[in-house]
């Protein structure tokens, strides 16, 4: 996934440093596996933050122009007593579309060539993303939204549909790199909506976040799909 933001009129600033708040709630009842079924009550009770959302610019000759079109999307954040930050963000998106697998033909080169094969590279996935430096807590600058810097890295919490949660380091646009190491989260669909739920550890107040949505039906990819401002987790 890459990040590139343009300037939102609808967002507002919440607090009067000017920045965008999250409001979190507190759950001293709730264990973190319990917060991870999108269907508990809790996530009823705890209020909404709208996300607003930008469609990346063309940038090259032949990209797909602005059509004024926004999924609806918020999120919910909840602090457990254990210290984890579980979000909860739904947004609509009428059709599902999945990444198929790829698929292993016989070839007759090299055994470490072309093992994998695409089946369908027209199509592409929906998927959402929430960056967030590695460096926690207030920022007094923050991360370049095309993926961090080396001095300002970024962590990357992506689920894309079809194949599910990724944990990715960043630090400058194109550095984009794999680990092992496991996102706890739970996704799914709900009248024409998804819903995604996951941890973000270490997140204290102040930490800033920001969060990305791509829309497989509309051929978005890296790139290409609805982007938010930074915002800050409630002090």
């Amino acid at each position: 996934p890459v990040f590139i933001i343009c300037a939102s009129s609808d967002a507002k600033a919440t607090d009067k440093s000017g920045a965008l708040t999250l409001s979190v709630a507190p759950s001293a009842a709730q264990t973190t596996s319990d917060l991870l079924d999108p269907q508990n009550p809790m996530w009823n009770t705890i209020a909404g933050n709208p996300l607003h959302l930008n469609r990346t610019p063309p940038l090259y000759d032949g990209d797909p122009q602005d059509d004024g079109k926004r999924p609806t999307a918020s999120i919910r954040l909840c602090r457990t007593t254990g210290g984890d930050l579980v979000i909860r963000v739904n947004w609509t998106d009428p059709t599902e579309d999945k990444r198929d697998d790829a698929v292993r033909y016989p070839d007759a080169g090299a055994s470490h060539i072309y093992e994998m094969h695409s089946q369908t590279t027209d199509r592409f996935p929906d998927a959402f993303c929430a960056m967030v430096p590695v460096t926690r807590g207030a920022a007094k600058t923050y991360p370049s939204m095309m993926m961090g810097s080396t001095n300002n890295p970024v962590e990357l919490y992506y689920w894309r549909a079809g194949t599910g949660f990724q944990f990715l380091n960043a630090h400058g646009r194109a550095s984009t790199s794999e680990t092992k190491i496991v996102i706890r989260g739970t996704a799914t669909r709900q009248n024409n909506s998804y819903v995604i739920v996951m941890v973000l550890p270490n997140m204290s107040p102040g930490n800033p976040v920001c969060f990305a949505i791509w829309n497989g039906a509309d051929k978005q990819r890296d790139g290409m799909k609805y982007t938010s401002l930074w915002y800050e987790v409630e002090r």
